[in-house]
């Protein structure tokens, strides 16, 4: 969820670390995580102008 200021509200979280961290460098880059599986509602994005920032998001489930 988001606070009211906009920012992601993680204090619900307490301990649990419930996030993935990626580090990019200049340039065109592409991040896709394997043998995980984790939900998410909001992405938080830091150090990067919105203009040169392209997310998208791909739903990945097993057949039930």
């Amino acid at each position: 969820m988001l606070n009211a200021d906009g920012s992601l509200a993680t204090a619900l979280l307490r301990s649990a670390t419930a996030r993935a961290e990626y580090i990019s460098k200049d340039g065109k880059q592409s991040y896709s995580p394997e043998f995980t599986y984790m939900g998410f509602r909001y992405v938080g994005v830091k150090g990067a102008d919105e203009e040169n920032l392209k997310l998208s998001a791909v739903a990945l489930y097993s057949d039930v």
